[in-house]
């Protein structure tokens, strides 16, 4: 299957995954639009074809870099689902999106520790790849830990909770099975190649909503 193809195919998946991914631990009551879920995984998946054309041209670190970039970009959500503060919380409207924001950054920092410990482990097991592997274990453990957070938070709506982090976690690893094949067309990174790391790392933390 050509990569253009297996791009393609994998935009609704992700979309699809982000109808949970994108959901708020702490507004369990309020599902993302499709329009975001849309608008997101065409934003990763847009990045992600800039990488492979550049690759194909000749570009091979940039291509790589940016492709890092977009897959941090397309798992964010599932590391380090939105904190969204509203009025009543915090009325003034810089102010919420600043601490929304430094939130999030503060969640996701704390949870990059893992990058590169998991990576030397997953890689006593697999030969290849294992940067890959580490962050989809850290995206799918994160996903079912955001389950477990949410289902003890909201007890009466816990099946709809465990329905909607079963479908979401599903269409996460299917999304991830798709971009494998993509991901595998830019040179494997080394743990000591920290531009690939902070390439990764920044497109977790600067996801777009």
């Amino acid at each position: 299957m050509s990569p253009l193809v297996l791009l393609l195919a994998s935009l609704p998946v992700l979309a699809l995954n982000y109808r949970w991914a994108l959901l708020d631990p702490h507004r369990a009551d309020r599902l993302p639009s499709w329009t975001a879920c849309a608008l997101t995984a065409l934003w990763a998946s847009a990045l992600l074809l800039v990488a492979l054309v550049l690759a194909q041209q000749g570009h091979g670190r940039a291509g790589a870099l940016l492709g890092s970039f977009a897959f941090g970009t397309a798992i964010s959500p599932s590391i380090a689902p939105p904190y969204v503060l509203d009025a009543v919380e915090e009325p003034r409207p810089l102010r919420r999106f600043a601490v929304s924001r430094l939130h999030g950054m503060r969640v996701v920092s704390i949870k990059m520790l893992l990058l590169l410990p998991a990576s030397f482990l997953v890689g006593l097991v697999v030969e290849q790849d294992s940067s890959f592997f580490a962050s989809a274990l850290i995206a799918v453990f994160f996903s079912l830990v955001k389950a477990a957070y949410m289902a003890d938070l909201s007890r009466g709506r816990a099946r709809r909770v465990i329905r909607l982090a079963a479908g979401g976690t599903a269409w996460l690893l299917l999304w991830l099975g798709l971009a494998f094949p993509l991901m595998d067309l830019f040179p494997e990174p080394a743990l000591d190649d920290y531009w690939m790391v902070t390439a990764f790392v920044f497109g977790v933390l600067l996801r777009p909503g």
